[in-house]
């Protein structure tokens, strides 16, 4: 619903809802990256039948839940007078609970607003601050707990940004951290990939027909099989600034004999670049569409992006790039960790900060500037391999259920 209509839409709005006796939520959210999250979380709450308001003042992310929940969400695009319609739309709606995907300025305002109102349960969710303005919020003491009072809940993306919170609250009673949503979202996209690997063994059993991606899984499968006496290094998101470093580190993994590569470039035009190089080096490659069990090679290269998840499954250690040369800003390595894989990034990334750097300090993932040192190291250590993996289970386990932790908080208030 786009502004223009507002008035005409807020009216067909009030008609809709007056009648529905259900538990209401708005939920307001304004960034892409935070889409996914939006989906699971209004998924959830429709399925303990509550009435989900979703509101933004980012056109694409309400398009993309527009187009996702037509008919089932009521979906707010407000680009100008954002307090005075968020005030009608409260009005209207009379929700039980008001929840934040972001800490900014615009959500300050929003909670003094529903303040207002005692019956309004305000939630802030994956929530972080930035080193900076946590400095200017402890400066400003009075102010910052005049802000985060507004809120009953505020769930923090992590452990540490659990502390900073309760430092500049320290009155506030309900500052938890249980999990992150992005997280769970990873854990649920890889369980439908590990689903897919179970049931094709089971029909291949039986010699019956599975999903429609049995090509890939079975190519998997004889990879698999094929190099079952080497260790799979799965090497993702290359990108161009990265082909020379990746591919000389590998090269000297080579040399041991026991590694077989699997490499997706960031942009898929560039695979023959990498090819290129991988020649000049005198390494055998293959294509995945085209390995049909040929030892002989010892490289594999993606041509499809949608092939990531199911390599994550079959390797034994990933290595996320767009972090070995500056500037390129990094990749998340959530996927490959959400897969109890040995994860490897480098030293430069801006993406997703605030989550690696809390994986990198609790050694589930490892960052490095060495790869062939390091994945030698780690392949040659049970010990820190059982280490690695056995925290990254506790990892998953405390984010899986993020969403019932959050329902549960809200329900026993």
């Amino acid at each position: 619903m786009y502004y223009d209509d507002i008035n005409k839409n807020l009216t067909k709005f009030e008609e809709t809802i007056k009648n529905i006796t259900n538990k209401k939520i708005i939920l307001y959210s304004n960034s892409i990256q935070n889409t996914l999250s939006v989906i699971t979380f209004i998924q959830f709450f429709l399925n303990h039948n509550y009435n989900v308001v979703f509101i933004s003042k980012n056109k694409i992310c309400h398009e993309i839940i527009n187009s996702k929940f037509k008919n089932i969400v009521n979906t707010f695009y407000i680009e100008k007078k954002i307090l005075k319609n968020i005030k009608k739309i409260i009005n209207i709606s009379k929700p039980n609970v008001f929840l934040f995907l972001e800490d900014k300025i615009v959500s300050i305002f929003i909670t003094f607003l529903l303040k207002k109102n005692q019956s309004i349960k305000i939630c802030l969710l994956n929530t972080y601050i930035k080193e900076k303005k946590y400095k200017l919020l402890k400066y400003f003491s009075p102010v910052s707990k005049k802000i985060y009072n507004n809120y009953n809940f505020i769930f923090p993306i992590n452990k540490d940004e659990e502390s900073k919170y309760k430092n500049l609250i320290p009155q506030h009673k309900n500052i938890k951290y249980v999990g992150n949503l992005n997280i769970e979202n990873e854990i649920e996209k890889n369980n439908i990939i590990i689903n897919e690997f179970k049931q094709y063994k089971e029909t291949k059993d039986r010699q019956q027909n599975t999903t429609n991606n049995d090509n890939i899984i079975a190519k998997c499968e004889l990879i698999k099989q094929t190099f079952k006496d080497k260790k799979i290094i799965l090497f993702s998101n290359i990108h161009q600034e990265e082909f020379f470093y990746v591919i000389w580190q590998y090269s000297m993994l080579l040399k041991s004999g026991n590694y077989i590569g699997i490499f997706l470039t960031r942009n898929i035009k560039y695979l023959n670049d990498f090819e290129e190089i991988l020649n000049k080096n005198e390494i055998n490659n293959i294509k995945f569409d085209d390995f049909c069990g040929n030892n002989e090679t010892n490289t594999i290269l993606l041509e499809h992006n949608n092939l990531l998840r199911y390599i994550y499954y079959i390797c034994d250690i990933s290595v996320v790039c767009g972090s070995f040369v500056n500037q390129l800003g990094g990749h998340s390595p959530l996927s490959s960790v959400c897969f109890n894989k040995i994860t490897l990034i480098g030293n430069y990334y801006r993406i997703s900060k605030n989550i690696i750097d809390d994986l990198v300090k609790n050694n589930i993932v490892i960052k490095t500037q060495n790869l062939c040192s390091n994945i030698m190291d780690i392949l040659l250590n049970k010990q820190k391999q059982d280490n690695i993996l056995s925290k990254q289970k506790d990892f998953i386990n405390q984010n899986k259920s993020t969403l019932e932790n959050i329902y549960n908080c809200l329900i026993n208030e």
